[in-house]
C-alpha cells in the first residue's frame, strides 16, 4: 500500500477550540509531532538526502555492499 501524504496540518495556526480534545491536551507535542513529519517528509532534508547517500552507494557497490546498506 502507497500512503499519498496530502500535507500537513497548520495545528499552530489553529485555535485550540478548533482541535480535537486530546491535540489540546498534547499542549507543544502535536506541533512537534508536526515539525518531525515535516523533516521526514522534507525531500531534500536530513533524511532524503542520507538516504539519497546511501542509495547511491549501495548502487554503486557490488553485491556484499548493497546487502550491507
Amino acid at each position: 500500500m502507497i500512503y499519498d501524504s496530502q500535507g500537513r496540518l497548520l495545528g499552530k495556526y489553529l485555535q485550540k477550540s478548533a482541535l480535537p480534545e486530546g491535540v489540546q491536551k498534547s499542549g507543544d507535542d502535536f506541533v512537534e509531532l508536526a515539525r518531525a513529519y515535516k523533516r521526514i517528509n522534507a525531500p531534500v532534508g536530513e533524511l532524503g538526502m542520507a538516504s539519497l547517500k546511501v542509495s547511491t552507494a549501495a548502487l554503486a557497490g557490488n553485491d556484499a555492499t548493497y546487502a550491507g546498506l
